[in-house]
């Protein structure tokens, strides 16, 4: 796999921000961003299949909720950016306590 290197301007909040994300997991600030930016295009991948599945699901069974399918994309497009707001770590400890409480967390 070759590579090309890319600079990024960043604010000073979200340097700081990112740093100490990236010391904390005892990687470099260019891995930590490298890793945040695949694992953002695994989720969309993961998004899109999913809304596939549902999408063939759907045209097969009548729905099963009251809300439509713009409602439903809202409520993905919010959780995908309060997920990248929080990062990996705080969206974990949110998962694990939704499951705590018996309810099912999306993924």
């Amino acid at each position: 796999m070759s590579s090309t290197h890319v600079s990024v301007r960043l604010s000073s909040d979200a340097w700081t921000r990112y740093s100490a994300e990236a010391q904390a997991r005892g990687v470099a600030l260019g891995t930590y961003l490298r890793q945040r930016l695949e694992e953002q295009d695994r989720l969309v991948a993961e998004l899109a299949i999913r809304a596939a599945a549902e999408q063939g699901a759907s045209s097969r069974e009548p729905p099963a909720s009251s809300a439509s399918a713009s409602d439903s994309g809202t409520l993905v497009e919010v959780l995908l950016l309060l997920r990248s707001l929080a990062g990996p770590q705080k969206s974990a400890v949110a998962q694990k306590e939704v499951e705590r409480r018996g309810l099912s967390s999306w993924r």
